[in-house]
C-alpha cells in the first residue's frame, strides 16, 4: 500500500511531497494521479517541489523506471527548483537518487538534510 502525502503550501509557493512506501504498479499510478491533481492548481514555474525521501532505505532495481518517469515528469513541468530531503545516514540512497535524476535529465535539483 502506498504511503505518501502531497500538499500545496501557497504562502511559501511550495509543493510538498512526503513519500514513504510506493512499491510500484497501482501505487505509482495513484501517486501520479494525486500529483497531477495538485499540480493542476498551481503554476509549477513559480513553485519549489520539496520531496521528502528521508524514510526511504534504498531504491530497488524494479523501481528505477518508475522513479525515472516521475523525475522526467518533474523536469517537464519546469519547477522553480526541486529539493530532495534525505536521511543523512543513508549515502547509498543519495547516490541512487542522484544517478536516476541524471538519467532522467533532471537539472534543477538539490539535496538537503
Amino acid at each position: 500500500m502506498a504511503n505518501y502525502n502531497i500538499s500545496v503550501n501557497r504562502p511559501e509557493k511550495r509543493l510538498d511531497i512526503v513519500c514513504t512506501g510506493i512499491v510500484g504498479g497501482n501505487d505509482v499510478k495513484d501517486f501520479v494521479d494525486s500529483f497531477n491533481k495538485a499540480v493542476s492548481t498551481i503554476t509549477p514555474a513559480d513553485y519549489i517541489l520539496n520531496f521528502d525521501t528521508s524514510n526511504f532505505s534504498v531504491i530497488s532495481q524494479d523501481m528505477i523506471p518508475d522513479i525515472q518517469g516521475c523525475f522526467e515528469m518533474y523536469q517537464k513541468l519546469h519547477f522553480k527548483k526541486i529539493r530532495i530531503k534525505l536521511n543523512q545516514s543513508n549515502p547509498i540512497l543519495k547516490m541512487q537518487i542522484d544517478r536516476v535524476a541524471k538519467m532522467a535529465g533532471l537539472d534543477n535539483y538539490e539535496f538537503y538534510y
